[in-house]
C-alpha cells in the first residue's frame, strides 16, 4: 500500500484524530497495514517489542500463557482499537502475546514513532492514558465480578457486553454476535469452566434468550437483551 492510501487510511481511525497533518503523513510513511489469518500470532511472549498496533478488521485476543496449552485471556480487541500498547512501561520484551481469532487486518506503528508521539501531541498521549485507565477498569471489575457474581451471571454479563460493542441489529431487537471464541475461551474471559459455559448457553438457548446453531456455534443470536444480565 503507497503512502498516499495510508493516509487516507489513517484519516478514518478515530483514535488517530487528534494527530496533526504532519504527524499523519510520518505514520503513513512508517507505519504498515498487515493482513493476519485466522489464529496467527502478531506477537508472542518473550519477542523484543517493536510495534504497536491497532485493528482494523477481524477480532484479536491477547493473552498470558501459564503453561504449555494453557492461557488466560487478558482481553478482546475490537475494531479501531490499539492493542500492544503497554511499551510505555519500558520493558524490553512482551510478557503477553496476541492472537487472531478470525482473519484480521492490522497497521502496525514501529515502536520509536509511536513514542514520539506520545511525547509530542498531548491530546493523542491523554486518549491512550485514558485508553489504559479503561482497560484497568475492566480488569479491576473482572476481578469484582470473580469474587462476588455467580457464574451464570458472568457469562451473561459477557455475552451482554459482546452484544453491545460488537452487536449485529437484526429485525427490532435481535443482535447478532460473530464472536470467533470457543467455549473454553469464554471460559477463561468469564473465569468459568468450559463445561459451565456450555451448561449456561444451552439453558439460554432453551428460554429462548439466545439462539446458535451447532452448525454455526461462533455466531450468536440475542433475542433479548433484556433478560441477559
Amino acid at each position: 500500500m503507497n503512502t498516499s492510501a495510508k493516509y487516507l487510511m489513517i484519516e478514518q481511525l478515530s483514535l488517530l484524530k487528534n494527530l496533526n497533518e504532519t504527524q499523519k503523513n510520518e505514520l503513513a510513511q512508517h507505519g504498515q497495514f498487515i493482513k493476519v489469518k485466522k489464529d496467527k500470532k502478531i506477537f508472542e511472549a518473550d519477542q523484543k517489542i517493536k510495534s504497536v498496533y491497532i485493528l482494523l478488521k477481524g477480532s484479536i485476543k491477547v493473552g498470558l500463557e501459564m503453561e504449555p496449552g494453557k492461557s488466560i485471556i487478558k482481553q478482546l480487541i475490537h475494531e479501531g482499537e490499539i492493542f500492544g500498547e503497554n511499551i510505555i512501561t519500558k520493558k524490553e520484551t512482551r510478557v503477553d502475546y496476541a492472537q487472531a481469532l478470525a482473519e484480521s487486518q492490522v497497521f502496525v506503528i514501529p515502536k520509536a514513532i509511536f513514542e514520539t508521539l506520545l511525547f509530542e501531541n498531548v491530546e493523542f498521549c491523554g486518549s491512550i492514558v485514558s485508553h489504559i485507565l479503561t482497560q484497568l477498569a475492566t480488569l479491576e471489575k473482572r476481578i469484582t465480578d470473580f469474587v462476588y457474581v455467580k457464574a451464570q451471571k458472568r457469562i451473561e454479563g459477557f455475552l451482554k457486553n459482546m452484544a453491545l460493542n460488537k452487536g449485529i441489529k437484526i429485525g427490532i431487537d435481535e443482535l447478532l454476535i460473530n464472536h470467533n471464541l470457543s467455549h473454553s475461551d469464554i471460559a477463561f474471559i468469564t473465569d468459568t469452566s468450559r463445561q459451565t459455559v456450555s451448561r449456561v448457553l444451552g439453558d439460554l438457548k432453551r428460554a429462548n434468550i439466545i439462539h446458535f446453531s451447532a452448525r454455526k456455534p461462533n455466531k450468536i443470536l440475542v433475542r433479548s437483551m433484556a433478560q441477559l444480565a
